[in-house]
């Protein structure tokens, strides 16, 4: 039974769904409206795909990720539900027993005060409350026979589906079991598995933007850096960016960001959210718009959430389920680590490149003080407590930093990474007084800062490693294979250069590698003047490559991508062709080699000779 949902299947499934696909059932009953305060009537009922349903979709979505040049997410309350952090549009099961209690005490008070008095226009007066008071309870009464009856349907569904051979929905299951953790403080909570996948989407280089409505950084504790994340609505772990209430005015630099990563994403996960008419939905409306109107390349938005959305008749695949559940199955067809990568505890004092307005300068060296009793003030000229003072006060268990502006806020540690890395393009706060020099090099994070490869962390799985080695070893294989026809294939062109040390010189005496590897380009053209591009590396070589920097055009942004993993594919879609440089890292020393762009030809590459 869906009871509320539309009978047109592309509204239940989205637009690049199956009409044959299992229509979702009803999990939990609830005629309040979603958001009344935002003018969303829509009634909260939950509901669930069928197991089968929800594999078939993940595997849809999962598609779309790996072919979409530029995938954003873009998260709501629900995310967080999980971890114990209260959402707005799922309902208490517990406001009508409240309610119940108050009549019933005050009716109790007044019989007892009219009682003491003897008079019978009062005692009339009692009267009248004790009928009022009972009409009432045999209301609650019927309603909570309705609500029995609701529930006596839904267990026979269930016992239904038990004895046929599709069972439960995954997703009727709390994840491992236990229901989301009690929490003293939001500030306590920890990052949902959701979260985990999140971050570990973020390091395959399969999500590019963020832009999140929560405040509560669990993203970030999850791994997820903060320079690619835009909390659009404020953040409890930013001095500088107040969270913004429903009729507050968003702050302006955060805006314009968000502007461009609309026009820039040809993918959406939608997810948590029910887009009740936010600013910032524009982010999932506008994907979605362009693939109805059949622009090539975009592949519109996913939306995965329980309840109904105004997004359900227009969105690309509309999963029902928990988040959890769904994004399981989604690290399970992608591979991805799962694990917490966590940021670290940071250092008192360090030494970031930011100038004294807290701007990105590789040529500055800000020693930035973070022990408690240091002076602080906010530098953001954008926030709107610019220019007020402060002081730290300390830190919690994690390492995040507390700090005394307005009020109390918290600094996350995340910032700290960011900014020792020369990540972000600004940082929230200076010391009072900053100690600053200037230098004639630009920046280098330290070692110790910089981002781990899936081969180097410690919490890297076997298996992922395993799986990285058969896929290079793929690569090898059919890198060969491509070199041996190359000569015979009108389709592909090839180049033959020599690898350059970091250093200037073309060979290492530290490091005897020899061999070559190729920058493979493939491309598809989208229209006229609109291509769909991707380099890779293949060859023997790639093996032992650990990472690979790409530099594109400076119309590009951002225009320098890292890839930590094999096969260290970049996909972008674009207008014209230029040189695509790229530092690849081998063990012991860094090569700086190049491919140019070329349309002419399905297939070309550049061979590079170590």
């Amino acid at each position: 039974m869906s009871q509320g949902l539309s009978k047109k299947w592309r509204e239940v499934h989205g637009h690049r769904g199956q009409r044959e696909w299992e229509r979702p059932q009803l999990a939990v009953r609830c005629d309040e409206a979603c958001r009344a305060d935002q003018g969303n009537a829509t009634p909260a009922h939950e509901y669930l795909d069928a197991p089968a349903v929800l594999e078939a979709k993940m595997l849809a979505v999962a598609e779309m990720i790996r072919a979409a040049s530029c995938c954003v997410a873009y998260t709501g309350a629900g995310l967080s539900r999980a971890a114990g952090i209260a959402d707005y549009a799922t309902k208490s099961k517990h406001s009508g027993a409240q309610t119940t209690a108050l009549i019933l005490s005050v009716t109790v008070v007044l019989l007892l005060v009219m009682e003491s008095i003897s008079s019978s226009f009062v005692h009339f007066i009692s009267f009248v409350i004790v009928m009022c008071s009972a009409f009432y309870l045999l209301l609650l009464l019927l309603l909570a026979c309705v609500r029995l009856s609701t529930s006596f349907s839904l267990l026979v569904l269930a016992v239904n589906r038990l004895t046929s051979p599709v069972d439960l929905p995954c997703c009727a299951r709390p994840v491992s079991g236990q229901a989301a953790p009690k929490l003293k403080s939001p500030l306590e909570a920890q990052p949902t598995y959701a979260h985990r996948v999140l971050a570990a989407l973020e390091r395959r280089g399969l999500l590019h933007e963020y832009v999140q409505q929560n405040h509560d950084g669990l993203p970030q504790k999850a791994g997820f850096p903060q320079e690619k994340i835009n909390e659009i609505h404020g953040a409890w772990y930013d001095p500088s960016n107040p969270v913004v209430q429903f009729d507050g005015s968003l702050r302006t630099d955060l805006f314009q960001w968000m502007l461009d990563i609309e026009q820039r994403a040809d993918l959406c996960l939608c997810l948590g959210t029910s887009l009740s008419g936010m600013n910032a939905d524009r982010i999932a409306n506008t994907p979605s718009d362009k693939m109805l109107r059949g622009e090539r390349g975009v592949f519109g938005t996913v939306v995965i959430n329980l309840q109904q959305t105004p997004l359900d008749d227009s969105c690309a695949i509309r999963v029902w389920a928990r988040l959890d559940d769904a994004f399981e199955i989604l690290a399970r067809i992608l591979a991805l680590d799962t694990s917490l990568h966590a940021p670290p505890k940071m250092p008192a004092s360090v030494c970031v490149p930011y100038d004294e307005n807290g701007l990105l300068d590789l040529r500055c060296r800000m020693q930035l003080d973070l022990s408690t009793g240091a002076k602080i003030k906010v530098v953001n000229k954008h926030a709107m407590n610019k220019n007020w003072p402060g002081v730290i006060r300390g830190q919690d268990e994690e390492g995040n930093i507390y700090t005394q502006i307005d009020h109390n806020r918290v600094f996350g540690r995340w910032w700290v990474l960011s900014a020792l890395r020369g990540a972000t393009p600004y940082i929230p706060f200076v010391n009072e007084k900053p100690r600053i020099t200037r230098s004639q090099h630009d920046y280098e994070c330290p070692a110790r800062w910089r981002p781990l490869t899936p081969d180097t962390h410690p919490s890297a799985s076997a298996s992922a490693s395993a799986s990285a080695s058969a896929s290079a070893s793929a690569s090898a294989s059919a890198s060969a294979s491509a070199s041996a026809s190359a000569p015979a294939s009108a389709a592909a062109s090839t180049d033959e250069v020599p690898g350059v040390d970091a250093e200037g010189s073309s060979g290492s005496s530290t490091a005897p590698i020899s061999g070559t590897f190729a920058i493979v380009q493939s491309h598809e053209e989208l229209a006229p003047d609109r291509h769909r591009w991707e380099v890779k590396i293949e060859g023997e070589l790639a093996p032992l490559i650990r990472e690979v920097r790409w530099k594109l055009h400076e119309t590009f942004s951002p225009n320098e991508i890292q890839r930590s993993t094999a096969p260290f594919a970049l996909r972008q879609v674009g207008w014209g062709t230029f040189e695509v440089r790229a530092e690849v890292v081998l063990p012991h020393r860094v090569l700086h080699c190049s491919h140019a762009l070329d349309f002419s030809a399905p297939r070309t590459l550049t061979t590079v000779r170590v």
